[in-house]
């Protein structure tokens, strides 16, 4: 049974989310078509309904033409919902689908600067979308784009109506920040766009997986592959482009939307300007000397790898240096060592050196020995969140996931579980629902 909204005739249910629930509806004033959104029941409080009517306020206060309308944003006889213009369309993620692989490069930069236009819109008034992706992106007659689903968006100086100090948004679309579960600004707008566009062009996102937590882990800590290797008309600044928008650290992305837009060349018929097509085997001038530079880079990226691995091993042996130095301390009736002291200190410097063992296992590709490490340095130091992050990595490669299903469990009931962004509480969950 539909709900009952004064002065609007609700027709039938269009949409659904986790915050509320989508109608087609009749305005009766004057009959116009509208989409009504209300918020779930289980969802209102006197915190939330008051958030539910600021930020609708700061939405009806938008006027754009890449943004849906909001006409009127109220509570009545205890339903809280907005009004809406009824968009006539289709999501972008079905136009995307429909073109099989990939859109036409015109058609895909013609999206993106719409879209781009609608962000750069909002985040002027302050505020930051959180849930972007195709198909909260609605194409109408004239292959105009509307972006819409405004049910994660956050007004500077409120908190989300939705924060619960969990991982919120879209896994396959969402920034690292939102991964940790940190605070956010408008630059996680900026990396979900960065996702999009390579989607946009690309046919696939850049990161993909059935795991909800290796999709987390990719958006925190995977380069995603060259969008020139998938698609090789694309322009070279595009590339470089949606490379910085899909930055792990929001300060190395273009730092808002207007810049995003001067890199699309907005004010350019699509397809032109900086995103113009090249022939897919013309040398660029300066191409040898970034090969060049890219190489540098390998090679730098390669040493600090190297030295990190040194140091490791440097610290583990320290652990083992100072738990043995401990030990002598105590043999030797110093009171300021305790046996609980010195058991801790070797239980660390045994872990750390187990878990160095398996990470080496792991990069060369002997899962079994690498799982039997990680799990050794989880018994021996189990409120230490790498090692369980380590455990559930390994466990997915070898799909031994139920065996540290009850390890997870346990690290998540200890007080002391630092779990940023929730992840391993969403993992459970996956588990526990298969």
């Amino acid at each position: 049974m539909n709900p009952q909204v004064p002065g609007y005739t609700i027709q039938r249910e269009v949409g659904k989310g986790g915050m509320g629930v989508v109608y087609r509806a009749l305005r009766n004033a004057d009959g116009a078509s509208v989409a009504i959104k209300i918020l779930l029941p289980h969802m209102v409080n006197a915190i939330t309904s008051r958030r539910f009517q600021r930020e609708g306020q700061a939405l009806k206060s938008l006027d754009h033409p890449n943004i849906v309308r909001v006409f009127e944003v109220g509570c009545r006889e205890g339903v809280h919902y907005l009004a809406m213009e009824f968009l006539e369309g289709v999501p972008l993620s079905r136009v995307m689908r429909t073109h099989g692989v990939r859109l036409p490069l015109p058609s895909a930069l013609a999206f993106a600067r719409q879209v781009a236009r609608a962000l750069a819109a909002i985040h002027e008034r302050g505020m930051t979308h959180r849930d972007l992706k195709p198909s909260n992106v609605i194409v109408c007659a004239g292959d105009t784009a509307k972006l819409l689903d405004f049910g994660l968006v956050q007004v500077e100086g409120l908190t989300m109506l939705t924060a619960t100090g969990n991982v919120v948004g879209t896994p396959a679309y969402m920034s690292p920040e939102q991964c940790d579960g940190t605070a956010l600004d408008h630059r996680t707008d900026i990396y979900s766009f960065g996702v999009m566009l390579y989607e946009l062009v690309c046919g696939v996102p850049p990161f993909h997986s059935e795991s909800v937590y290796d999709l987390l882990e990719m958006q925190r800590r995977s380069a995603p592959a060259s969008p020139r290797a998938r698609r090789r008309d694309l322009p070279h600044e595009c590339e470089q482009l949606i490379l910085r928008c899909l930055e792990k650290a929001p300060g190395d992305r273009p730092q808002s939307m207007q810049e995003v837009l001067a890199c699309l060349g907005d004010a350019a018929p699509p397809g032109a300007a900086t995103c113009t097509p090249e022939d897919a085997g013309a040398a660029r001038p300066g191409s040898r000397r970034r090969t060049r530079v890219l190489t540098l880079f390998a090679l730098v990226a390669l040493l600090a790898a190297a030295i990190s691995w040194a140091l490791d091993s440097l610290l583990a042996g320290l652990r083992t240096r100072v738990a043995e130095a401990l030990g002598t301390l105590r043999t030797a009736g110093v009171p300021a060592t305790s046996d609980g002291d010195a058991a801790r200190l070797a239980a660390i410097a045994q872990a750390a050196a187990a878990h160095h063992r398996g990470r080496a296992a792991e990069a060369g590709g002997d899962f079994e020995d690498a799982y039997e490490s990680f799990r050794e340095a989880h018994d021996l130091c189990g409120d230490r969140i790498e090692y369980v992050h380590a455990l559930v990595r390994i466990a997915g490669k070898l799909n031994r996931e139920r065996e540290v299903v009850p390890r997870v469990a346990a690290y998540l009931a200890t007080p002391a579980s630092d779990d940023p962004g929730s992840m391993l509480k969403i993992w459970l969950d996956e588990k526990e629902r298969e």
